[in-house]
């Protein structure tokens, strides 16, 4: 069974939902929906995901098209038996498109899902990311001898 129709469904969603966000919304406008938990928090996203920079915009756009290609890769090299993730892979593929289509137009990704364990998250990523040594610990460890 084919999911295609999914990804240009989620492309018209992606950027029908970010449309009516900055129609509706200010810039750094942010609207508790569950309290600090989850928020409605409207920014312009530069950078790679965590607000990472990579450089300048237009390498963030030739990365996020690469990005989109191994992922069609992938799509290809799934069977039919495996429908989970053919069905996953079309919703992530919409949002890459989404993503890529205001990279072209505003120049950065517009983003407006705030949850509260993010900036919990950035935080362990960029520690281990200047850490490499922290990262030692999450590596399954070896059994045996040399």
């Amino acid at each position: 069974m084919s999911f295609l129709w999914l990804i240009p469904l989620t492309v018209a969603v992606d950027q029908a939902s970010k449309l009516i966000v900055r129609y509706s919304m200010s810039l750094y406008q942010s609207d508790p929906v569950l309290g600090d938990f989850f928020r409605l928090t409207y920014i312009h996203n530069a950078g790679a995901a965590f607000s990472l920079n990579l450089g300048s915009p237009v390498l963030h756009t030739v990365v996020s098209i690469i990005a989109l290609g191994a992922l069609v890769y992938l799509y290809r090299t799934l069977t039919e038996d495996e429908r989970l993730l053919r069905f996953a892979l079309c919703l992530v593929l919409g949002g890459a498109v989404g993503n890529i289509i205001d990279r072209f137009y505003l120049g950065a990704v517009v983003d407006f899902f705030d949850f509260g364990f993010d900036d919990l998250l950035r935080r362990f990523f960029c520690y281990g990311r200047r850490n490499p040594p922290c990262l030692r610990l999450l590596a399954p460890r070896r059994t045996g001898t040399r």
